[in-house]
């Protein structure tokens, strides 16, 4: 059992965008690194239609109509899925983690298989302000000296397969569901300490109108943690992956 340290390092300059997937301020300074606290820094984009259409440059499918389910626990031979129930950090009329230039991390497989975090409980769930995403080359972003460090829960490396995201479109944020999905990537941590280059999501699926889903698909990878880049301002509902049964 190992403890290894996650460091996220600040990004020394933003990009001047309003889109969904880019930083809309340009202070280049510091920030703030929480763990499980409610997110912070920047306002939401300018205004601009929520669209339901899109299409995935990633090379992904994309669907559009009912909700596949990510709750729960399933064990056997599919192995365990873990879910990270996220609604508890918003409020009744607007549930789920808001995100503005943040980055999520977690051990994988600690604690129970369902999790209902919220601002006061956030669990294992670490909340960093990097104002940084896809964009990046994770491999060398990780691992700076001068960044503040970040720990991770120790964890037992295990056999990861599948990785899913909900998050939805507020309005007022300019872009589409699927621009949310285009812009989500993930790293996974080796029981080394060595991050990955980034995965992009092999599917992408419309759930409504404002929400969208994004799965990796993991060719059964060791891992102890993972990360989460996102775009600049979005709402993440709900996480959920699984791992083989040993």
């Amino acid at each position: 059992m190992t403890n290894h340290s996650l460091t996220i390092a600040l990004l020394a300059t933003a990009l001047g965008c309003g889109e969904v997937g880019h930083d809309q301020t340009n202070d280049g300074t510091g920030g703030v690194v929480g763990t499980g606290g409610s997110s912070t820094g920047g306002g939401v984009g300018t205004g601009g239609s929520v669209g339901v259409g899109g299409s995935v440059s990633t090379g992904g499918a994309i669907s559009t109509g009912g909700v596949v389910s990510t709750g729960g626990s399933s064990e056997g031979d599919g192995g365990t899925l873990y879910t990270f129930d996220l609604a508890g950090f918003g409020t009744s009329e607007t549930p789920g983690l808001n995100i503005a230039n943040e980055t999520l991390a977690f051990p994988l497989a600690l604690g129970p298989a369902v999790q209902s975090l919220s601002q006061a409980n956030p669990g294992d769930l670490v909340v960093a302000y990097t104002r940084v995403g896809c964009w990046i080359d994770p491999v060398e972003w990780f691992g700076s000296d001068d960044s503040p460090p970040i720990e991770l829960p120790q964890a037992e490396p295990v056999v990861l397969t599948h990785v899913t995201i909900d998050q939805r479109l507020e309005a007022g944020v300019t872009g589409t569901p699927s621009d949310l999905a285009e812009q989500t990537c993930l790293t996974l941590e080796s029981p080394e300490g060595a991050w990955s280059p980034f995965l992009e999501p092999q599917t992408v699926t419309q759930l409504s109108a404002d929400s969208v889903r994004a799965e990796f698909v993991i060719d059964g990878t060791l891992a102890e943690g993972a990360a989460i880049f996102l775009p600049t301002y979005t709402t993440v509902a709900t996480i959920s992956y699984r791992v083989a049964a040993p």
